[in-house]
């Protein structure tokens, strides 16, 4: 039975009058109590809620990665905060390899993002050049190569600093209590909100630029002119289109939600929306209405899936207040490395490796490229463009726990757990799958999301826990995450909201001497299962169904979830041990990944597991 008093304070007084200040402490020390209920319903005992928050972080980071976030329904620690933060930065740090080690994948990307540049958008007089004229001048080319490295990157460095201070906030939880020091804690919060609302700003740049594109065909944007040297261009709304566009921009439809959201300055003025209003008024019609995603390019879904995912992580942050501007020599040094890594990268002449965009696909005009680019940074830095954004990719790893199904006979010793910035120890079983909605239970945390001084939780609010009857079980630890990540430069915007960063991820890992020593085969497939790891690790050039994929990764223990949106992800055994594995969705008809896709795969596979595939044996080995 969940005990809720319908008059939450005086439930709550009942608690402070029989527990006194032990109730007071537990709950500024965890910012939630749970109690102990005999047969009777009656309470008996309050108990530290250590087991509720570790089981509450994995419930809401499985939503979140899901897109099926609703902070309402659960808590989340700063630590797990750390821990989405860091496996964010993972994701891009494969995706910005390939930039550096791909010459198909960069040129695929560049071409992408010229598709949705606003200077193809009609004038006045209804002149606008080719996208294919564009990709044919090299100085074109040369800009959105700088642009696109930058953005991926200053995506990277956005999240890898936001674990950094969500960790220092778990730090502080951990020695003073969740509310033990509100004013510091609602300091290091405020620099976390600001730097999300600031990554939140530039992608809904790049989501207006894609929703334009969908709305091109009403003929009521055109543009005004054009901003210098390939850095964008202003747009505006066609003279003779007006009523087009008032009564498109007034339709109660998801298409007038596209209108609203490309016009955030009338949506204001008029309708005295907020930033956070406009949202929601989007991605509420969106969810309404989930096959339009099928109708959008990867380039919209992806930054549509990029912005969801920054409302959502501001959201769990449970502070109420804008953000403020980071005032330490973290932030400082993070600010100065960012314009550092512009001016480097706008020193560096691209445009004399290539003639065009089909230049990309040159290795020797590729490597060069990137040849150039290091030796900017070590004549500018002293160093590698690595070394001047401070990121280090953690050694590869995996790990099976005893109490999981054993996926491999052959393993006969359980390898310690190796530390990661971004995830941590004491695995939950296999097995162990959070319910997809908050369900009954005898223990009732109580909780409050505001930094308060001397906290007087309510008694309301409902999360996810067993129950629990009579003596006090052992508590399952916290998820801890490191207090030492590195920082990397954050993004600065170009004139049309394309971020400016700069760096390279040196992913050169010798994984046989960096991964846990674990004996070979790992895991023991079928002959379809193998077929699908075999193409991937050993570089086969071919289309696999996505399909495929997720049959072979079922096999050896992972489960596969996905929301609306471009991404996906395959939860590994011990997955608050292993980094899940995120990967880009087939869009539109297609099913299958082609050969970039698999290369990103199996890039992510040998950097995050180090696996290779003689981890990999037929089931008819395991028996023989």
């Amino acid at each position: 039975m969940v005990i809720h008093g319908e008059n939450p304070k005086e439930f709550t007084r009942k608690l402070i009058a029989k527990f006194g200040k032990r109730y007071i402490d537990l709950v500024k020390q965890y910012g939630a109590v749970e109690y102990v209920v005999d047969d009777a319903g009656e309470i008996v005992d309050i108990v530290a809620a250590e087991e509720y928050l570790a089981e509450s972080d994995e419930f809401a980071i499985e939503r979140f990665r899901i897109g099926a976030h609703d902070s309402r329904r659960y808590s989340i620690t700063a630590g797990a905060l750390a821990r989405l933060a860091y496996a964010e930065a993972q994701f891009y740090a494969i995706q910005y390899d390939q930039l550096r080690c791909n010459p198909s994948f960069l040129r695929e990307q560049i071409e992408e993002a010229a598709r949705h540049r606003p200077e193809l958008f009609p004038d006045a007089h209804g002149r606008a050049p080719k996208v294919e004229a564009l990709l044919a001048n090299p100085r074109f080319v040369g800009q959105l190569c700088r642009f696109t490295i930058h953005n991926l990157l200053g995506h990277l460095g956005i999240w890898n600093i936001l674990g950094k201070y969500l960790a220092d906030i778990q730090e502080l939880d951990e020695r003073k209590g969740r509310f033990g020091a509100p004013k510091r804690r609602g300091e290091l919060m405020g620099y976390v909100k600001f730097m999300v609302e600031g990554e939140m700003e530039v992608v809904e740049k790049r989501v207006r630029h894609g929703l334009l594109i969908h709305t091109l065909d009403k003929g009521i944007w055109l543009r005004e002119k054009n901003h210098p040297d390939f850095t964008g261009a202003v747009l505006g709304q066609h003279p003779d289109k007006l009523d087009d566009f008032i009564t498109s921009f007034s339709a109660d439809t998801l298409d007038g939600s596209f209108v609203r959201f490309v016009a955030p300055d009338l949506a204001t003025s008029i309708l005295k929306w907020t930033p956070s209003q406009r949202r929601s008024d989007l991605f509420q019609r969106l969810a309404k209405e989930p096959a339009r995603w099928q109708t959008f390019d990867s380039f919209l879904a992806e930054q549509l899936t990029q912005l969801k995912r920054l409302i959502d992580f501001s959201e769990m942050l449970g502070y109420p207040d804008e953000g403020k501007i980071p005032s330490d020599a973290r932030y400082n040094a993070f600010a100065l490395s960012l314009r550092q890594s512009e001016v480097t990268f706008k020193s560096v002449d691209i445009e004399q490796h290539m003639k065009n965009i089909a230049s990309l696909e040159n290795q020797a005009s590729f490597a060069s490229l990137w040849k150039d680019i290091d030796a900017a940074f070590k004549h500018k830095h002293q160093g590698t463009p690595e070394s001047s954004v401070g990121f280090v990719q953690s050694a590869p790893k995996w790990y099976i726990p005893e109490e999981a199904p054993q996926v491999a006979p052959s393993v006969t010793s359980k390898p310690p757990p190796t530390q990661s910035p971004a995830l941590a120890a004491s695995p939950p079983p296999l097995t162990k799958v959070r319910p997809t909605s908050p369900p009954a239970a005898d223990v009732k945390p109580c909780w409050d999301k505001n930094t308060v001084s001397s906290p007087i939780p309510p008694a309301g609010d409902v999360f996810p826990e067993k129950s629990r009857k009579g003596k006090k079980s052992k508590r399952a630890q916290p998820i801890k995450a490191s207090n030492n990540p590195a920082t990397i430069p954050a993004a600065l915007d170009d004139k049309e909201g394309s971020t400016l960063s700069c760096g390279v991820i040196g992913l050169r890992i010798n994984d046989t001497e960096a991964q846990s020593k674990q004996k070979r085969p790992v895991f023991f497939v079928s002959k379809k299962a193998y077929d699908v790891f075999e193409m991937i690790l050993e570089g086969h050039k071919g289309q696999l169904s996505f399909d495929d994929l997720k049959y072979a990764l079922k096999q050896i223990g992972f489960r596969y979830a996905n929301g609306s949106g471009s991404r996906a992800v395959f939860y590994p055994p011990a997955s608050n041990i292993n980094i899940p594995y995120f990967v880009h969705l087939p869009h539109g008809s297609r099913s299958t990944l082609d050969h970039t896709r698999l290369k990103i795969c199996a890039k992510y596979w040998k950097t995050a597991y180090g696996w290779s595939i003689d981890w990999f044996a037929l089931k008819s080995a395991a028996s023989s």
